[in-house]
């Protein structure tokens, strides 16, 4: 049991969790596809931002570019989900690679504001072409069928999960690998990291097209598991929303991405009952983490840590009790 670390009973905990929780209802399984798609999206931005140090405020716009492009291939070319779901990735990544020489020429502030009039560009082409997007009034998403059955709520639950992990790991790897020590170099400083021999353009590129394609991923798995998408689903409120769950669960930290994933989807539904006050909830809980700029996953690893030494002190006092009882008896 000493052995034992505290990170592999939590992971442990979790898989047992998330392979379990179809079985509490259509709401629950419903509140799951948002947290796992709230997770890769916040994966995606962590990589651009919490990672290389840069500000994203357009991720509506990728978003929607990945939501539209599979939801138009499947309605306007028949394209069956399989096909349509990589290939909505893939447009991701080209419109983020057409955008890449303009907007990586900005730094810091007019980033932010250059990636954000990206996604108000991307907006206003959704609401005026009603010829292509269906404009306000929305587009359907076809129901995708594997040999007649159609797939429902559950698949879409455990499809959108595996993603989760997939990207959860490809991201961890980027972080400790060459490459995410190249990005934490750019963030830190990047005419320090051009002096140390790092190309600083070209891994900007690589994190902003990766974040890209996150977004695009997300985009695909709303449209389909939604079934209807509508401009309003990626306006400019919804730039800040995407990135809430970095800020709160933790810029820089995966697992943070995954626990501010969740808080961000549940905390909507808990103050559904009062949703005059849930800006003041948004405001104090940004305000609270002043006191853990770190957010709330460095909280939880230092409260995990302090229990896990509280609870290894308790076992190890325990061993030495029976030992002496043992050696008394002898």
């Amino acid at each position: 049991m000493r052995s034992t670390k505290p990170t592999t009973i939590l992971i442990i905990v979790l898989l047992v969790v998330v392979a379990t929780l179809p079985l509490f209802g259509k709401y629950v399984t419903y509140l799951s596809h948002l947290i796992g798609i709230a997770i890769i999206l916040a994966l995606g931005i962590n990589i651009f931002w919490g990672l290389c140090g840069q500000i994203q405020f357009g991720a509506a716009g990728f978003y929607a570019v990945g939501a539209y492009a599979c939801a138009l291939l499947q309605a306007k070319l028949g394209w069956h989900v399989a096909y349509a779901l990589p290939a909505a990735v893939l447009a991701s990544l080209l419109i983020g690679l057409v955008t890449a020489p303009a907007l990586l020429r900005l730094k810091i502030h007019t980033l932010a504001l250059g990636t954000m009039a990206f996604a108000l560009v991307v907006y206003y082409w959704l609401e005026t072409t009603a010829s292509v997007t269906g404009g306000e009034e929305g587009l359907r998403v076809l129901a995708a069928y594997v040999s007649g059955y159609r797939l429902g709520p559950v698949f879409y639950y455990y499809l959108i999960t595996l993603f989760v992990i997939l990207g959860f790991i490809v991201a961890e790897r980027f972080k400790r690998c060459k490459i995410g020590r190249a990005w934490m170099a750019i963030r830190e400083d990047e005419g320090c990291a051009a002096v140390m021999g790092i190309n600083v353009g070209r891994y900007k590129l690589l994190a902003f097209l990766i974040c890209c394609g996150y977004l695009g991923l997300g985009g695909a798995l709303f449209a389909q598991q939604s079934g209807w998408i509508t401009p309003m689903s990626f306006g400019i409120f919804y730039n800040v929303t995407i990135i809430f769950p970095v800020i709160v669960g933790g810029l820089g930290s995966n697992w943070g991405c995954i626990l501010g994933g969740v808080v961000m989807t549940l905390l909507p539904q808990v103050l559904s009952g009062m949703q005059q006050y849930q800006v003041l909830v948004y405001g104090f809980l940004l305000a609270g983490l002043m006191f853990a700029p770190k957010g709330l996953a460095s909280l939880l690893e230092e409260g995990t840590r302090k229990l896990w030494r509280t609870f290894s002190v308790v076992a190890h006092t325990g061993d030495k009790t029976e030992d002496r009882q043992h050696c008394g008896e002898n």
